[in-house]
């Protein structure tokens, strides 16, 4: 029987995640499965609810506790380099996927020759703000990394084993796993499932980790904001010689005219407004690229305890 791996990234999930696996392990009975639960630091007592789990399931959980907070992508790319499954699925911790969703997911993986396959939602139970958020993100996806219309890039998803592999390749230390996707493949599934509210507590996704997660894809995976940079200044100049040109001939014909003192103002002010914001893009890339040639990880494990192996 093909083996298959759940990864679950953790965090403040004290209240769920026992009642998540005993019920994805109930509706995947039949099938060999591994759940690799990885902790990305929780505050709470999702440490010592992850040890009595792998006290009672311990042939089917691995559990990695790291050692600093490092993000939803990075705890998934931790999970992908301890996954041995010939197909890997990744589910958040938070039952706004059921496992039924799971199931269905499962069985349209196995039943298609799709690479990865992705889950969409016909509605969302995120709040206003994230829902805008999401929206914004997958319409710069669809540019930025050439994502097909269609596809809307869903956590939930699974993935082969052929690209799990290529995808652990990556080293840089800001993961975007659907970024990585898109480079390795274009041989991509959809499905729709439900999407529900939280059960308990709030999303960990806020403004500032929205922002930085938008920014992972946009900096790590494409060079199309440099081009618009190029571009942009390209239009500036033009403007600004045009400009010039009107000045020139303006002075030629009424002579008195005073030298504008405010229009003056308003062009260094822009300018110098628009030299820095490209410098600071700029910078961002700089940055990224000391960031991996200084080997910065992708994340730092402080405990992992494996499954054993008599059912492998």
């Amino acid at each position: 029987m093909k083996k298959s791996s759940i990864i679950i990234p953790l965090f403040n999930c004290e209240q769920t995640i026992s009642k998540l696996i005993e019920q994805i392990n109930k509706v995947l009975e039949n099938h060999n499965i591994e759940f690799i639960l990885v902790n990305d630091c929780s505050t709470d007592s999702t440490h010592q609810v992850c040890l009595e789990l792998y006290k009672k399931f311990n042939d089917k959980i691995t559990y990695i506790k790291l050692k600093k907070n490092m993000g939803e992508h990075n705890a998934s790319m931790a999970g992908l380099n301890f996954a041995d499954g010939d197909k890997v699925f990744i589910i958040d911790d938070d039952f706004q996927n059921s496992p039924e969703d799971l199931k269905m997911l499962f069985d349209y993986s196995y039943s298609n020759n799709f690479d990865v396959v992705y889950t969409n939602y016909k509605s969302k139970k995120h709040n206003f703000i994230r829902n805008i958020l999401s929206k914004i993100n997958d319409r710069f996806a669809n540019y930025i990394l050439n994502k097909p219309n269609d596809i809307y890039l869903s956590s939930f998803k699974s993935i082969n084993k052929s690209v799990v592999k290529k995808i652990i390749d990556y080293k840089g230390p800001t993961p975007y796993i659907d970024g990585i996707i898109f480079n390795i493949t274009s041989n991509l599934g959809q499905i729709y499932v439900n999407h529900s509210k939280r059960k308990t507590g709030n999303s960990n996704y806020n403004f500032l980790k929205l922002i930085k997660l938008f920014s992972n894809f946009l900096f790590n995976f494409t060079t199309k904001p440099l081009h618009i940079i190029a571009f942009s200044g390209a239009v500036i100049v033009l403007i600004s010689f045009i400009f010039g040109v009107f000045v020139i001939i303006e002075k030629l014909l009424d002579p008195l005219i005073p030298t504008g003192y405010t229009s003056i103002v308003i062009m260094i002010l822009f300018f110098s407004g628009i030299q820095l914001f490209f410098i600071g893009l700029i910078g961002e890339y700089v940055g990224r690229v000391l960031s991996v040639v200084n080997n910065n990880p992708q994340y730092s494990i402080d405990l992992i305890l494996k499954k054993s192996e008599k059912d492998s």
